[in-house]
């Protein structure tokens, strides 16, 4: 089974809501707000298995109840068994993401509409929706029948490892024979229950009492199913080597429990081919979360189809771009797979999990990015830029990272952005300075293109030489060979130092050339090493003018998360 279009009106979270998802792995992620766990809520009500339940004022938006809330979902690839308990017909047919009507028109697929109405009488109500007249019930008894599974802790888990009516233990073990042997055992039990002389007196006065207020006195105490409870559902799964000693399944580890309630699901492939699963991560190694989603891959390969949502870079990156959805609050889903930021969804999962991702033109300004703005936000009584959850991203110099940032503030995501300063697309630049949701910096108000120009033009001469010592420890061969390439950029070949050089060809063409060489021969062209060259700068102090652009970008991200 499929869903071709699910929409959602005023339903918790969400006031209007649409979205075609995709036949496969659908993952939603966003901020915390977006009501990713909602839209799954929403696709549960509507398919659960059990008798349609009393709302809560918390499902209603804003808790307006006089409003209602509606949820309503295009059903496809529904088994012949489920369709066939269907007494009038109610089929729609789906053509070109829309509804056609009649299934037999030429090219559409034969659907259902299946919609749960939540009243300002808290009561919920599930329809079924034909091409015309009005709606009929969509009875749990075919609710039962759809090929559906949600996995899930707590306790919806707890529900699962019962024996009631469409968990995923009743669908593996069936329930009409225990059933009867349960009733049986019950009554054995209410009729043989030896009870303490004192208990029976008690009763017999109760009786007594009962006969004289004119009351049935035929009093016996006995076993009673819990209210809302069958007498199947007081039956689970247990684990442990001794029966005494057993314990429910349910209250094992989260992990344990999601896993085996997917091992259920997976069993019953067959008959189960759309899966709903919030945060697969919980309680699991970053291999098994990849092992998890492959299989949950290969369980949906074949017309299936799988809602989740996560917060784990392991789950992102076993996952490919096209079956990841960024939601937004108040926005439909974006799918990430048709935009430029898919290269960095699987080369950096983790900027879409952070507060606010900050893309920077490579991995030089990265890591001499990183210990910079450590030092501000210190600044602020912080332990730095984790705590604010800023995450910066190394990527591949422009146009690509520009690209990229315009794809994350398209789908409304605020994303910092960190380049040089070039005289290629200077327009794009200037468009996303100018964009509210990019937290934009760059060297140009320093006067510099790089990094290296604005170390080498803007640090006294006296630490521009721990610059270059730096360089040649994180080398590993020596100051000389540094000093030469720094010389033939200035017509000196030679292994002079850069106080000699300065006298041959003056502190201005010295500089130049020191930038020149730092940016060539790739001094810092790493993480790690623009990590140290930034360090050292905090060290030290930082000039003026780096200061002036550093502090100006810090302000801008402040911006971006609200602060």
């Amino acid at each position: 089974m499929q869903i071709r279009r699910l929409k959602i009106r005023a339903y918790r979270g969400l006031g209007e809501f649409e979205w075609n998802p995709r036949s496969g792995l659908n993952c939603l992620i966003g901020p915390g707000d977006a009501g990713k766990s909602t839209v799954l809520s929403a696709i549960s009500l509507l398919l659960s298995p059990n008798p349609s339940p009393a709302a809560s004022e918390f499902d209603y938006h804003k808790r307006e109840l006089d409003a209602g809330f509606e949820i309503e979902a295009v059903l496809a690839c529904i088994d012949d068994d489920a369709l066939s308990s269907l007494r009038v017909p109610v089929l729609n047919g789906w053509n070109n993401a829309g509804l056609t009507g009649l299934p037999e028109e030429e090219g559409s697929e034969q659907v259902l509409v299946g919609r749960v109405l939540g009243s300002p009488e808290l009561e919920v109500m599930h329809q079924l929706v034909p091409p015309s007249d009005e709606p009929r019930p969509f009875p749990a008894s075919l609710r039962q029948r759809l090929p559906y599974a949600r996995i899930a802790a707590g306790e919806w888990a707890s529900r699962e490892f019962r024996l009631g009516r469409g968990s995923l233990l009743e669908k593996h073990i069936g329930g009409s024979e225990l059933r009867g042997q349960l009733r049986q055992l019950i009554a054995e039990a209410s009729t043989s229950l030896d009870l303490p002389e004192d208990i029976e007196e008690r009763v017999a006065k109760l009786q007594q009492l009962f006969r004289q207020g004119g009351l049935p006195e035929h009093l016996l105490l006995g076993v009673i199913t819990p209210a809302g409870t069958t007498l199947s559902g007081l039956v689970g799964l247990l684990t442990g080597e001794q029966p005494e000693a057993a314990i429910p399944l349910a209250f094992s580890g989260a992990g344990t429990r999601n896993l085996a309630l997917f091992r259920l699901a997976t069993a019953l492939a067959a008959s189960v081919p759309l899966v709903v699963f919030d945060e697969p991560e919980v309680g699991l190694e970053p291999y098994r979360q990849r092992a998890l989603i492959a299989k949950l891959r290969e369980l949906v390969a074949d017309g299936g189809q799988a809602f989740l949502t996560t917060h784990s870079p392991a789950i992102l990156e076993a996952l490919d771009p096209d079956e990841v959805w960024r939601v937004v609050p108040g926005g439909s889903p974006t799918p990430l797979g048709d935009s430029p930021a898919a290269d960095l969804l699987r080369e950096a999962p983790g900027a879409f999990l952070s507060k606010l991702p900050v893309l920077c033109e490579g991995p030089t300004e990265a890591g001499f990015l990183r210990p910079i703005l450590d030092h501000l936000a210190q600044e602020t009584g912080s332990s730095g830029i984790d705590a604010f959850g800023v995450h910066l991203v190394s990527r591949k110099g422009q146009p690509s990272v520009l690209n990229e940032t315009q794809s994350l503030t398209a789908m409304n995501m605020r994303a910092g952005l960190f380049v040089d300063a070039e005289d290629k697309h200077g327009g794009t630049r200037d468009q996303l300075s100018e964009s509210a949701n990019c937290c934009f910096g760059s060297w140009k108000e320093a006067g510099v293109r790089n990094v290296e120009e604005a170390v080498a033009l803007h640090l006294p001469t006296s630490v521009l030489l721990r610059v270059l010592a730096l360089a040649a420890d994180l080398d590993g061969r020596g100051e000389d060979r540094l000093r030469q390439q720094v010389n033939e950029r200035a017509s000196r070949p030679g292994k002079q130092t850069l106080d000699d050089l300065v006298d041959q060809v003056g502190e201005e063409e010295a500089r130049r050339a020191l930038a020149q060489a730092m940016n060539e021969c790739g001094w810092f062209k790493d993480e790690e090493r623009g990590r140290a060259l930034g360090s050292l700068l905090v060290e030290v102090g930082l000039p003026d003018p780096i200061a002036s652009v550093c502090r100006a970008f810090w302000a801008e991200l402040q911006r971006g998360l609200g602060m």
